[in-house]
C-alpha cells in the first residue's frame, strides 16, 4: 500500500470514530478514537483465533509496520505536534512558575527514571525473567516525562483551571524533551559500549538538552525576523511550517535536542503579540491553522496507539504488566510531591492537591511507545513495550476520561 493511501485510510478511520463518538459517545474526541482503535484491535485478534480469520492479524500487523509508528512520530508528526501545542502558551504565566516547573521537568524526570529502574530490576530478577539492569534504566527514562501532546490535548477538552493548566502543559513540554535526552543518552551508552562516566553522560546529555534550548531560540528569532513586518498571513503560515520542518531536522542532524527546540521556538513566537498588532486577522489565521494541524495530527497519532496493540508481543505476564501501572503512578507521585513540598515554602499554593493532579493528569502517550519501538529489536524491546503499551492504555483511557473530576475539585478549593 502506497504512503497517500495509508494516509488517506488512517484519516478516514479516525474520521468514523469521531463521528460515531460525537454523534451517540461524547467522549473527549481524542480519548474515543483511541478506545475505538483498541476495540476494533481486540475484534481482530478475537477473529484471529478462528481458522477463517487466522490471517486477519497478520495482515494488520504487516499494514503497521509498513507505516513504521516511531518514525512517523518522532520525525514525522511530532516537530508540528510539540510546536502546535506550544504555540499558546502564556510565556507570562509560564514565567511565574519557572522555578517549579524547571525542577519538576529536570529533577523529577531524572529521579522518576531512577528510581524506576531500580524497581523494574529488583522485580525482573524476582520474576526470573532475564533484562540487563541498563534496560530497566531506558524504561525508567521513556515512561518518566509526561507526554505533552495528550497533557494539551486534555486541558483543552476539560478547560482545566489556568493556574493548573500552565504548570500541567509547561512541565509536560520540557520534561518531555529532558526525558528524551535522558533516555538518547543511555541508549547511547548501552550501544556504544562505553565506560559510563559522568563527564560522557554530562556532554551527551548538555550537547542534546542546552543544544536545544538555545537552538529553539534561534529559530523563534529566525521566524520573528521573517514574519516581522510581513502582512500576509498565508506567507507567514508557510514561514512557520518551513522553519518548524527544516528547523528540527537540523537539530536532530546535529545532534541538539529537536523536542526541546519546537517547545522554545513555539513559546517564543507565540508570545509575540507585537508581530500581528496591526493585523490581529493574522494572529487568528495562525493559531486557528496550527490548532487544525494539531487536531488532525492528534486524531492519527490516537488512532494509531489503539492499533498498535497489533505489532506487541506480550512474552511477559499480566500480572506484571499491571502491576507496572501502580508503580509509575506511585513513583510519579513520590518525585513530584517531594519538591513540591520543599519548593511551597517559598510560593503560596496547595502542594498535596497540586501534586495530586500532576500525577493523575501527567499522562504518558504515543511518544512513549516511539521511543520503546526504537530500541533495537530482541527480548528486552518485547519486554519493554509491552510494560509501555500497558501504561500508556491505562494513561489514555482511564486517567485522561476521569482527570477532569481533579480539575473540578481543585476549582472548589
Amino acid at each position: 500500500m502506497t504512503l497517500y493511501l495509508s494516509c488517506i485510510l488512517m484519516l478516514s478511520v479516525a474520521v468514523m470514530f469521531g463521528y460515531v463518538n460525537h454523534k451517540f459517545i461524547k467522549m473527549e474526541s481524542t480519548i474515543a478514537i483511541m478506545a475505538g482503535a483498541l476495540v476494533f484491535s481486540g475484534c481482530v485478534i478475537l477473529l484471529g483465533n478462528l481458522s477463517v480469520f487466522s490471517d486477519l492479524k497478520l495482515i494488520f500487523a504487516d499494514f503497521l509496520n509498513e507505516i513504521e509508528f516511531e518514525s512517523l512520530l518522532m520525525q514525522g508528526m511530532l516537530p508540528y505536534l510539540l510546536f502546535a501545542g506550544s504555540i499558546n502558551i502564556d510565556a507570562g504565566d509560564l514565567k511565574k512558575d519557572a522555578f517549579s516547573i524547571g525542577i519538576l521537568a529536570t529533577l523529577s524526570t531524572i529521579l522518576s527514571a531512577i528510581i524506576i529502574g531500580f524497581i523494574l530490576d529488583k522485580i525482573m530478577k524476582l520474576a526470573g525473567i532475564p533484562m540487563s539492569f541498563d534496560y530497566c534504566f531506558l524504561f525508567g527514562a521513556l515512561i518518566s516525562p509526561t507526554d505533552p501532546i495528550a497533557v494539551i490535548g486534555v486541558l483543552k477538552t476539560f478547560n482545566a483551571p489556568k493556574n493548573i493548566g500552565i504548570k500541567l502543559a509547561g512541565e509536560s513540554l520540557f520534561n518531555d524533551g529532558i526525558g528524551i535526552v535522558l533516555f538518547i543518552t543511555i541508549e547511547t551508552l548501552i550501544t556504544s559500549n562505553s565506560p559510563v562516566t559522568f563527564s560522557l553522560v554530562s556532554k551527551i546529555f548538555i550537547l542534546k538538552a542546552v543544544g536545544g534550548l538555545a537552538f529553539g531560540l534561534i529559530l523563534g528569532m529566525l521566524m520573528n525576523f521573517l514574519i516581522k513586518g510581513i502582512d500576509d498571513s498565508k506567507l507567514e503560515v508557510l514561514i512557520t511550517l518551513a522553519v518548524v520542518g527544516s528547523g528540527y531536522a537540523i537539530a536532530e542532524n546535529y545532534y541538539m535536542s529537536g523536542p526541546l527546540a519546537m517547545v522554545v521556538s513555539g513559546i517564543f513566537i507565540g508570545n509575540k503579540k507585537e508581530l500581528f498588532s496591526n493585523s490581529p486577522s493574522s494572529a487568528n489565521y495562525l493559531n486557528t491553522f496550527w490548532e487544525l494541524i494539531d487536531e488532525v495530527l492528534n486524531a492519527v497519532l490516537f488512532l494509531l496507539i489503539g492499533l498498535e496493540i497489533l505489532t506487541i508481543n506480550y512474552h511477559v505476564s499480566y500480572f506484571i504488566l499491571l502491576l507496572s501501572i501502580p508503580i509509575v503512578l506511585i513513583v510519579r507521585y513520590i518525585t513530584v510531591a517531594t519538591p513540591l513540598y520543599f519548593i511551597s515554602k517559598f510560593n503560596s499554593f496547595d502542594e498535596k492537591n497540586l501534586a495530586a493532579i500532576l500525577t493523575w493528569g501527567g499522562l504518558r502517550g504515543g511518544l512513549a511507545i516511539a521511543l520503546a519501538l526504537s530500541i533495537p529489536d530482541g527480548s528486552n524491546r518485547d519486554i519493554i513495550l509491552a510494560l509501555t503499551y500497558s501504561v500508556v492504555v491505562f494513561s489514555i483511557i482511564v486517567q485522561g476520561s476521569t482527570v477532569k473530576y481533579f480539575f473540578n475539585d481543585s476549582e472548589k478549593k
